[in-house]
């Protein structure tokens, strides 16, 4: 059977679901974002730094931090961006004090947390703020959280919490 004998709705048919594979292919390889470092080799893949990543944890008795700061260290960049998710966009880390400092006190509006966090927290703390995008619900809870992080509050909770432990202490021994 030759080429020429297949009907053409079967060979629109099949061009159709060629095209379809390559595009979803093409969604899901990693989209860097321009400036940032990355592996070069994980763009062109769709599980991205996946593979590598688990290949060092497996080598390394379980030390996945291990593996992110080995990827600073070989972009010799305080900000890389790795690919951990099809489909998703990429993990930006940011290992440089100042620029973490200058994003989570003074840039807060421009970044909010990132699904990552639900995914981590939402099983143990579905309702708590650190696992949650910003909302009007969760501004109020901050507001009512926002006076134990008070320096007179913390100095009463540490008093309280050293007469505790000297009184646990004396009836200890």
């Amino acid at each position: 059977m030759s080429l020429l004998s297949f009907s053409p709705s079967v060979l629109a048919l099949a061009a159709f679901c060629l095209t379809l594979i390559y595009v979803i292919y093409r969604a899901a390889l990693p989209r860097p974002i321009p400036g940032i470092p990355y592996n070069k080799d994980a763009a062109k893949h769709i599980m991205g730094d996946v593979p590598e990543f688990l290949k060092y944890v497996k080598d390394n008795q379980g030390e996945a931090l291990n593996w992110w700061h080995r990827q600073i260290e070989k972009h010799d960049s305080p900000i890389i961006q790795l690919f951990l998710r099809p489909f998703a966009s990429p993990l930006v880390i940011v290992a440089d004090f100042r620029e973490a400092q200058d994003v989570l006190l003074r840039r807060h509006k421009e970044f909010d947390r990132s699904d990552a966090f639900e995914d981590i927290f939402s099983g143990t703390l579905p309702y708590h703020h650190i696992g949650q995008k910003t909302t009007d619900k969760i501004k109020a809870q901050k507001r009512l959280l926002s006076d134990t992080m008070m320096p007179p509050f913390l100095n009463e909770v540490e008093g309280v919490l050293t007469t505790l432990t000297s009184h646990a202490l004396l009836i200890t021994f």
